[in-house]
């Protein structure tokens, strides 16, 4: 990996349990954070079984956006993005083809659980999350074939 290699990771925090930082400098790097987005806290969210800790993931952690669309591979070279911070498709850092067509995902009541990647719209990511209701035939690569 050479220079590359702090840009890897083999699991990531969901970056939505950290506090909400009012300081323009020191936001956390994402296009869709919002004061009311983040939890604050681990633990005590009314949804700590719903809620990922950490989870599979290609960088050190991830922001999803409701919006993300999905991946049409089990990887997160596409959309093509480039490497680093504010990328255009979180999600892609977690919907990995790794166990099955699943990720392995720690949850803030500390349970662990592998979690089917159509389902990782469903999870309450941050406080303002709302399911996405995805199916497993919804996840296909360019030209409309089923990758599940």
């Amino acid at each position: 990996f050479g220079s590359l290699m702090w840009t890897n990771g083999s699991y990531g925090i969901n970056h939505y349990v950290y506090g909400y930082n009012p300081d323009p400098l020191n936001q956390p790097w994402s296009l869709t954070y919002d004061r009311d987005m983040p939890w604050g806290t681990i633990g005590g969210t009314g949804n700590d079984s719903q809620v990922p800790l950490l989870l599979d993931c290609t960088w050190a952690g991830t922001f999803p956006s409701m919006s993300d669309i999905i991946p049409p591979s089990g990887d997160d070279v596409w959309p093509e993005q480039g490497l680093g911070l504010r990328i255009q498709c979180e999600m892609a850092r977690v919907c990995l083809d790794r166990h099955g067509k699943a990720i392995n995902s720690l949850f803030m009541d500390m349970s662990a659980t592998g979690v089917p990647l159509w389902k990782l719209w469903d999870l309450k990511w941050h406080r303002l999350w709302t399911a996405q209701n995805y199916s497993r035939s919804d996840l296909v690569d360019a030209n409309g074939v089923p990758w599940l």
